[in-house]
């Protein structure tokens, strides 16, 4: 049987422009996810912290009581206007006054080693070794073989005459075969001493009514109801005053009473500090953003007080921090296309701003995407 020849099946072949157009083709495709991806995934955040400029306020508020007035204006505050009469009595002891005597003086010891009594009147005298002389303040009798313990003054004045314990004396007016067996003895530091005096002076009755007058406006004051949610000013106005004792009476105590008007101003820490940032604000221009107020920076006054219609008004201070408005100073279309350094110095020519910082994503994008919705800008308080 005859061998049957294998027909070879040739494949056709591609030519070499179809070759070329599947490439470009492919390459455009490519390219054009590329875009796509750049447009879709690129994005710019612009975060902007704005200048803080410290603001002040002040402002004069009208303290009206809280039964006709509520918190409905920044010039109006509700509180306790009141004008009360006060009569208080108190026993105060007058200041000691401490003086020191003109001449030394102490505690001796008179010894008698003689076989008889030697009596001693005032006034003998008691010689030291380095002659100064003391003499005894009272008369006494010093028993045979015994001793006496008596005080001595010194004859003169002046810190000379201070001398220490154990300085020995002899007694000049007896006898000389007398003088040595009896003599005298310190027992202590003999020194000027200190004196203390109670006579009532004019600053012990400044002190009492002063006393009294802060006792009154304290009195006052806890008449408020939840006194520890109050401001509270107040004003004594002295009636009469009297004293049980004059200036110059020796005494430990005396009676001191006072008679006192006190003008009582309260109102509430919170509704002083709403007040306070309404009026704060109220101060701010058309380009400014309230951001903060310091608490401790608020302070009140008293101007005026209306004893007959029982109104007040107080001086207002508070201290805080705004910024600029940044909301309209700028326009997304100006950065379009721009790379960071370029992102940063647009914005920090504009006044009003402190910081700016320019995140791209993903890592690969280094200018700000061409389209409006791929830029976020966050403008922090």
């Amino acid at each position: 049987m005859p061998r049957q020849k294998k027909v070879e099946q040739l494949k056709p072949a591609i030519s070499k422009v179809n070759r070329q157009i599947t490439v470009g083709f492919v390459l455009v495709t490519m390219a054009l996810l590329v875009i796509i991806a750049y447009f879709s995934l690129s994005k710019a955040i612009i975060n902007i912290t704005p200048e803080l400029r410290v603001i002040e306020s002040e402002s004069e508020v009208q303290i009206l009581p809280a039964v006709t007035s509520t918190l409905t204006s920044s010039n109006i505050l509700p509180g306790i206007v009141t004008s009360t009469e006060i009569t208080l009595t108190q026993t105060f002891s007058p200041s000691a006054t401490e003086t020191k005597n003109e001449k030394a003086s102490g505690r001796v010891q008179i010894i008698n080693n003689y076989s008889r009594a030697q009596t001693l009147i005032a006034t003998t005298r008691l010689l030291s070794v380095n002659n100064i002389l003391y003499r005894l303040t009272d008369t006494i009798t010093v028993p045979a073989g015994g001793s006496i313990y008596t005080e001595a003054l010194a004859d003169q004045p002046g810190d000379t005459y201070q001398l220490s314990s154990s300085t020995r004396f002899t007694i000049p007016g007896l006898w000389d075969g007398l003088r040595e067996y009896i003599y005298a003895v310190a027992t202590e530091p003999l020194e000027r001493r200190a004196i203390s005096s109670n006579e009532i002076k004019p600053g012990d009755l400044e002190q009492a009514l002063t006393k009294l007058q802060a006792d009154a406006e304290i009195q006052a004051t806890q008449q408020i109801p939840n006194l520890a949610d109050y401001y509270v000013m107040s004003e004594g106005e002295l009636i009469s005053s009297s004293s049980s004792r004059a200036v110059g009476d020796k005494t430990t105590s005396f009676d001191f009473t006072v008679k006192t008007k006190i003008n009582l101003i309260a109102f509430k820490k919170t509704d002083l500090e709403t007040v306070a940032v309404n009026n704060l604000k109220a101060d701010l221009t058309d380009t400014q953003t309230y951001v903060s107020h310091d608490a401790q920076s608020l302070s009140y006054s008293l101007k005026s007080f209306d004893q007959k219609n029982l109104t007040a008004s107080i001086n207002v201070k508070l201290t805080g921090s705004a910024s600029t408005d940044l909301a309209n100073n700028f326009n997304k279309k100006d950065i379009l296309g721009l790379a960071k350094d370029d992102v940063i110095k647009y914005f920090q020519d504009k006044p009003g701003i402190k910081k700016v910082e320019v995140i791209f994503s993903p890592a690969w994008v280094k200018s700000v995407p061409p389209l409006e919705d791929h830029v976020e800008i966050n403008i922090s308080q």
